[in-house]
């Protein structure tokens, strides 16, 4: 895959909307598998752009209810 490009806000917002997006996709159990994800899309600083203990939870959250009403 290609890495992907932009300056390292960039990149962080990116990641951060991403993990938003997929959170409420329903197709994902909690963070680590948005980490992973993210990863997968080229984005290897997921892990720490997502090191927070309230944006962790918040993204389980989201996927707790995305799960349940899909």
């Amino acid at each position: 895959m290609a890495k992907r490009r932009g300056t390292k806000k960039e990149r962080a917002a990116y990641i951060s909307r991403r993990a938003y997006e997929l959170a409420t996709s329903g197709k994902y159990e909690d963070y680590r598998q948005i980490e992973l994800a993210l990863c997968a899309e080229g984005y290897d600083e997921a892990r720490q752009e997502l090191d927070s203990p309230f944006l962790r939870k918040e993204l389980n959250e989201l996927c707790r209810q995305a799960r349940t009403h899909s």
